[in-house]
Parts: C-alpha cells; sequence; structure tokens
C-alpha cells in the first residue's frame, strides 16, 4: 500500500478524471455528495454534468474522524514529514482492516435525507449519483445507499469516488481512479 498526495491542481485534474468515467457511462439526474470530503470531489465533479437537475450534500462523519479534530492532531501533523505521516496512514489503514475482519461491525447508523430530496426520489425512475473521496470499509456508502433505495426501489444508484483504500469494502464503487491506495487530499489533516 502506498500514500500519494493530490493537492490544488492535481485534485481538479483528479475530478476531471473521475467524472469523464462516468460521463461515458451514466447520466445522473440527482448527485449526493457526502460531506466534507465527497462535497469537494462532488462540488468539482457536477459542474461537468449538464443533465443533473439537483444536487445535494449529506453530511456523514466517522467517529475517528471527530476524534481527530476533537484533538487538534493536525497541528501536530504538521510538524512531522511526510515520510512518517505515510507511515502513520499506513499503519492506521491495516489496523482499521484487521479490526474490520476479527471483530462483527456491521455497518449501522442512520443518515437523514433532506425531505426534499426524500420527495423526489419517492417518484421513482432517478438515476442517483453518490460522490464521495474515498471509501475505506464502505459503510459510509452502504448506509446511504440503503436510506436512498429504502424511499424507492425504482431509483438507479451509483456511486463514484477517487480512492477505495481497503480490500473488500461493503460496497465497491461503480466508479474510482485508485485502488488500495491512501490519499492526502487538500482537506486531510496532514497535508501541509
Amino acid at each position: 500500500m502506498k500514500v500519494i498526495s493530490i493537492l490544488k491542481k492535481d485534485f481538479e485534474k483528479v475530478c476531471f478524471e473521475l467524472s469523464d468515467k462516468v460521463i461515458h457511462d451514466y447520466k445522473p439526474d440527482i448527485i449526493i455528495g457526502v460531506l466534507t470530503g465527497g462535497g469537494y470531489v462532488a462540488r468539482n465533479i457536477k459542474k461537468r454534468f449538464e443533465t443533473s437537475n439537483y444536487y445535494y450534500e449529506i453530511k456523514v462523519q466517522r467517529s475517528t474522524t471527530k476524534t481527530k479534530q476533537k484533538i487538534r492532531i493536525d497541528k501536530f501533523f504538521k510538524l512531522l514529514p511526510y515520510f512518517i505521516l505515510n507511515w502513520l496512514r499506513i499503519i492506521e489503514s491495516h489496523y482499521f482492516e484487521l479490526k474490520r475482519r476479527f471483530v462483527d461491525n456491521e455497518p449501522c447508523g442512520e443518515i437523514v435525507l433532506p425531505t426534499e430530496l426524500i420527495e423526489l426520489l419517492k417518484n421513482g425512475g432517478h438515476k442517483v449519483l453518490i460522490i464521495d473521496d474515498s471509501i475505506d470499509t464502505g459503510s459510509t456508502i452502504l448506509i446511504l445507499k440503503n436510506s436512498i433505495e429504502n424511499v424507492s426501489k425504482n431509483n438507479q444508484v451509483r456511486v463514484a469516488v477517487i480512492n477505495v483504500t481497503q480490500h473488500k469494502p461493503y460496497v465497491f464503487p461503480d466508479y474510482y481512479l485508485f485502488y488500495r491506495v491512501l490519499i492526502r487530499f487538500p482537506w486531510s489533516s496532514d497535508a501541509k
């Protein structure tokens, strides 16, 4: 597993590449960005979709992200060289992959969809594109996808992400650029 940095103009280029993959195959009329990282990606990608009439951002945050923000670890990260930060990322990723393998952690949680989106989805027949920056375990995407499908089974839901970090996530995206790669994005706590 390796770590790469995708910052500033490289980030826009990668979003363009991902949108190209989607555009050639799928024309969504609803785009949903998963905040925070997926919101940055989705805002860049939605610019390329003329057919998308609706755009929503849904906030879902892992508990580990909340913990990192609470202890302000980003200030400490700014002091470390990238080779140490990369090593820490790889260890964290392996830890969570092993934890998932040996601890029965079924995806659980609830996502509250905006009322306007629920009313729209009830009619069915929509092509929905969920966009996130990364899929680790895939639990966030699975919960969101299930929430959308529970409103109406008559909507087609696809997923686009820049990267997939773990070997067998609960949901594998329809569109992605990197597999088994950890990415440092502009908003990452260890980005400098």
